[in-house]
């Protein structure tokens, strides 16, 4: 059964991914990277790409790992996945968007005698505000909501926090 979602999860991923890549008002001259400064704070090293398609959409992929292992008793080793769409208000990278996101991560944590290890397949919705600080620079607070099925000992739906972040984003054209 585990395979089986696995594998319609990762095929959704990857019909997403080429839809939005495949969509022929692609402008290459907008496209954004940036790296979300609260994840870095957990000692995630990652990375966020953003390619606006019109005027008003965008799609970013996230990617953030936590390979290390603090202490035996202490330790949340992580790789998350995430694609999200994005409907910008005014334009790309400028000001509010609502997002719809996907995620995918495989996590191994262990909190002072409280261990798990599993994965986790999530949806949810997103809202940011993209704070001009430059010419090329924005600060893009999100968070976002949904539900997610976990993969562990058992399956399980649950509530979930799906995106949260403090993201520091350079503008590239």
């Amino acid at each position: 059964m585990q395979k089986h979602i696995k594998k319609t999860w990762w095929s959704l991923m990857t019909v997403v991914l080429l839809v939005f890549i495949s969509q022929e008002e692609v402008k290459a001259q907008r496209f954004a990277v940036s790296t979300n400064a609260l994840e870095w704070l957990t000692l995630s090293p990652n990375a966020s790409f953003d390619v606006a398609f019109t005027q008003h959409h965008a799609f970013s992929m996230s990617v953030s790992t936590q390979p290390w292992r603090l202490s035996q008793n202490f330790f949340m080793s992580h790789i998350t996945i995430s694609p999200e769409y994005r409907y910008w208000f005014r334009m790309p990278f400028y000001r509010s968007f609502v997002g719809a996101n996907l995620t995918y991560s495989g996590y191994d944590l262990s909190l002072f005698g409280f261990e798990r290890k599993g994965e986790l397949f999530a949806a949810g919705v997103t809202y940011g505000y993209s704070f001009l600080m430059g010419k090329r620079w924005n600060l893009v607070p999100f968070l976002g909501a949904g539900v997610g099925m976990e993969l562990a000992d058992k399956v399980s739906f649950i509530p979930v926090i799906a995106r949260l972040g403090l993201n520091i984003q350079l503008v590239v054209k």
